[in-house]
């Protein structure tokens, strides 16, 4: 009560002070202007390096990655966690596997469902297994967004040109990477860059942003070719890229972004397939083959869920079908 007190009598002395002075225009240190909050380099490269983290995580996370792979029969799990049983099961076990159905459980988009988590997860990020809130692609995106603000708009300069034109690259990168998933996954999302006005977005449906995708993936493989650079490898958590190998990547997840969206045979018609070819032959296999690699830590900053859940007999397994497909002669698939 003491300390209300005087932080009220203090407010009011302040009050008449700026009476006194004529004006009401305080400064407020803890809230600064966008350009402000976007002017440390350091900060600014931290942020926009960071996308890649946030990316990865959400890219493999079990609420989403590991529901999708369940359901696709890729691999199989008892276990609920994170849906997994839930949207994995079907309603008619009984008949042959081109007939089973789940009608029952379609993708729970209710903010009242309890597996809507499935739907949030790549969205805005969800909870991991072991409780750490993750973001999703909108959060990559706008670390993206903001480390391309602080470089094009703002015109700040992290260590040298070399280096900025490094941390531009890998943003608009991302941006692009992002925007991929939101076009696979959702019926609509909203197409967000650096130049957007937030208070005018207007949902995009998702042939849109999976066009915005391809151009950012390109831009981001342009700039790539343009600059000589190597990424350091705690962006990745070990391993460093040349711009080489960035374009390279850019360039296949732009064919991946081509080749993944369609949902139907009409939508496979649609797709302009020679420029997925064109994409592949300067992707990940052409030249000197690259990977894209992270290495998780476990549940700290980095991790893979997919590959903390299914590499055990008592969390996940690799489905029979799966198996079948690999070795037809011992592996056989009951289904």
């Amino acid at each position: 009560m003491i300390m209300l007190r005087a932080v009220r009598g203090l407010g009011v002395a302040a009050l008449f002070a700026a009476v006194g002075c004529n004006t009401l225009d305080i400064s407020n240190p803890n809230a600064p202007d966008n350009k402000r909050a976007l002017s440390d380099p350091n900060a600014i490269e931290a942020v926009a390096s960071g996308a890649m983290r946030t990316w990865f995580n959400a890219f493999t996370e079990l609420t989403g990655a590991g529901v999708e792979s369940v359901q696709a029969r890729t691999f199989t799990s008892s276990w609920n966690n994170g849906n997994l049983n839930f949207y994995s099961s079907v309603d008619n076990p009984t008949a042959s596997p081109d007939q089973w159905v789940r009608m029952s459980r379609p993708w729970q988009n209710d903010p009242a469902a309890a597996a809507r988590t499935s739907i949030d997860v790549f969205w805005g990020g969800a909870s991991d297994q072991a409780g750490n809130r993750r973001g999703g692609f909108y959060t990559s995106l706008s670390s993206a967004n903001d480390g391309l603000t602080a470089i094009r708009t703002n015109g700040v300069v992290v260590n040298s040109a070399s280096d900025t034109k490094r941390l531009e690259t890998i943003a608009a990168f991302m941006q692009g990477a992002s925007l991929m998933m939101f076009a696979l996954q959702y019926d609509k999302a909203y197409i967000v860059d650096e130049k957007s006005n937030l208070a005018t977005l207007t949902y995009s449906n998702r042939k849109l942003v999976r066009d915005s995708a391809v151009s950012k993936l390109t831009q981001a493989a342009a700039l790539a070719a343009a600059n000589t650079f190597t990424t350091p490898a705690q962006w990745t958590n070990g391993t460093s890229y040349t711009n080489v190998q960035i374009a390279q990547i850019a360039n296949t997840m732009a064919a991946m972004t081509l080749a993944y969206y369609p949902r139907d045979v009409s939508e496979t018609a649609t797709v302009n397939w020679g420029q997925v070819v064109t994409f592949a032959s300067n992707g990940m296999s052409s030249g000197t083959p690259v990977d894209f690699i992270f290495n998780q830590d476990g549940y700290a900053a980095w991790v893979s869920e997919m590959m903390s859940w299914f590499d055990a007999i008592d969390t996940g397994r690799l489905h029979t079908r799966v198996a079948h497909l690999l070795d037809p002669t011992t592996q056989q698939d009951p289904w």
